[in-house]
């Protein structure tokens, strides 16, 4: 069950939460009632405890819900292209870009995206899994390591199957796309996506 939605309406990404309990939580007018009205002193000690329980809990979803809206319209900010445009590479996002648009701890942020899910035209993701380190450029563009991927995966699945990219050849070839990578990353990577080398990929 995804946590958070995420729709494009007429060129607008549009934000909302799955299921939001605030609307529907009240108290009992039964129990204010008797609250308001009851002489027992223990009984309305005993009321008093619990009302005040029960408004902070409201109090704690409340938060907790407006927390992870706040985050979620962040991301889609960074990540605007790639709930629009149909791009299959994220821009590059790290929590602590959450943190400092939203102004609140590194913490925080992490914990309101642990475990949630978020459903886009895409199906649904994981909230963390639209995160993307960033990586070195000939220019002053950032690139995310997303990119870098999908650049690489098309690049292998492209080439000469009989004569396959060496992992340097590979490394020359992202270079000349204005991204500074090593040999060992484009390597890293290559594994990354189950890809076996330039010897075990050479048809014969």
């Amino acid at each position: 069950m995804p946590d958070v939605h995420v729709d494009v309406v007429d060129g607008r990404l549009e934000v909302s939460l799955t299921n939001s309990f605030t609307p529907y939580l009240n108290i009992s007018q039964v129990y204010l009632d008797l609250y308001r009205h009851t002489t027992d002193y223990d009984t309305r000690i005993y009321l008093e405890k619990n009302l005040s329980s029960a408004k902070q809990l409201f109090n704690n979803v409340s938060a907790r819900e407006s927390t992870l809206l706040k985050c979620a319209k962040a991301i889609t900010e960074i990540q605007h292209d790639f709930f629009t445009s149909g791009s299959s590479s994220l821009a590059p996002m790290s929590l602590a870009d959450i943190a400092s648009s939203v102004d609140m701890s590194l913490s925080t942020v992490s914990r309101t995206f642990n475990g949630k899910y978020l459903q886009c035209n895409r199906g649904v993701l994981p909230i963390k899994s639209l995160f993307s380190k960033k990586m070195g450029t000939n220019s002053t563009q950032n690139i995310s390591s997303n990119r870098v991927i999908c650049l690489l995966q098309s690049i292998i699945d492209n080439e000469d199957k009989f004569f396959p990219y060496s992992d340097a050849q590979l490394c020359t070839i992202i270079r000349d796309n204005g991204i500074n990578i090593s040999r060992r990353t484009v390597a890293n990577l290559r594994e990354s996506l189950h890809i076996s080398s330039s010897l075990i990929r050479k048809h014969r």
